[in-house]
């Protein structure tokens, strides 16, 4: 999975939460590591992965949750407000290896492999 965000690509959720949603997330991530958070995942960020696995036809993943709490306010108003200059790319094989990229449903190119994605 590849976000791209104004203008720039990144490989990983942490690298595009810093550039768009910096100060929430330096917030968040210093309440964890002051011990704010307890083990409820009522205000933290969750994502599925979505590496090797095989999804039926019309099934969705949701590769990122993030209700909003009074503890993570700051970084989910960021999100929210940042959402509309996000687009996220998505590579994906089927079981004959007909392999796609995506960036939408009405955006789908056949491509030989995902490797290099």
């Amino acid at each position: 999975m590849k976000y791209h965000y104004l203008d720039q690509s990144y490989h990983s959720l942490y690298d595009f939460l810093l550039a768009c949603c910096t100060s929430g997330f330096q917030e968040m991530n210093q309440r964890v590591k002051e011990g704010a958070f307890n083990d409820s995942v009522e205000y933290a960020i969750i994502t599925a992965s979505t590496n090797h696995i095989i999804l039926p036809a019309n099934e969705l993943v949701d590769a990122l949750t993030l209700n909003r709490h009074a503890l993570n306010a700051n970084l989910w108003d960021q999100i929210n407000r940042e959402r509309w200059k996000l687009s996220v790319e998505v590579c994906y094989c089927s079981l004959l290896q007909d392999c796609y990229k995506s960036k939408g449903i009405d955006s789908i190119i056949e491509v030989s492999s995902c490797d290099d994605f």
